[in-house]
């Protein structure tokens, strides 16, 4: 899509993480530092959050890619509906939408 400002500054922001995290990690004079407080948290939590996003958009419609109401899973009367993940959909739908206003916006 031609966002190549956008990927350039992902990309300097990742490299000052890392770089701040690892001077610090040196300055301490322990790579454990680096790799526990840094680096593994980091690449736990991308791993986490790419996992749920893929699991929460895993289907599609073969006749209509575009719709928002089955590329997005969307959970009724689920039982661990934390900040009405249930309503998922309206995240795509309306995305200012606060989350304690989803079950309201998804019956609208």
């Amino acid at each position: 899509r031609g966002e190549y400002k956008l990927v350039r500054d992902l990309s300097a922001g990742m490299v000052y993480y890392y770089l701040v995290g690892a001077l610090i990690g040196y300055h301490m004079g322990s790579i454990t530092f680096y790799w526990a407080y840094i680096l593994y948290p980091m690449l736990e939590a991308a791993s986490f959050l790419g996992v749920i996003a893929y699991l929460w958009h895993c289907f599609s419609e073969e006749d209509d890619p575009t719709n928002q109401y089955i590329n997005s899973i969307t959970i009724l009367r689920g039982g661990n509906n934390v900040w009405n993940e249930d309503y998922h959909v309206v995240h795509h739908h309306e995305p200012s939408v606060h989350w304690s206003d989803m079950p309201k916006s998804f019956e609208v």
